[in-house]
């Protein structure tokens, strides 16, 4: 089963990549989303525990792993 518990992930996207990273991104909770003068895309996304590898593996599959993903702690 899927964990219950989320995990709140930031990324930032090149513009080369972003608009195919957006229709990954909206697959899950956004939190916060900015589109930068450059094009690049920054977010913010909860995602459940159980699937955190899947969104790094679709994102970095999408952006030939050039994406910035950070998890943020718990508090």
């Amino acid at each position: 089963p899927i964990s219950i518990e989320q995990v709140t992930i930031s990324i930032e996207v090149s513009a080369q990549y972003a608009s195919r990273s957006l229709g990954i991104i909206k697959q899950f909770n956004i939190q916060n989303q900015q589109w930068l003068q450059n094009g690049s895309l920054v977010a913010k996304v909860s995602v459940p525990a159980g699937l955190k590898d899947t969104f790094y593996r679709k994102i970095n599959a999408v952006t030939d792993a050039t994406a910035i993903i950070k998890e943020e702690k718990s508090q």
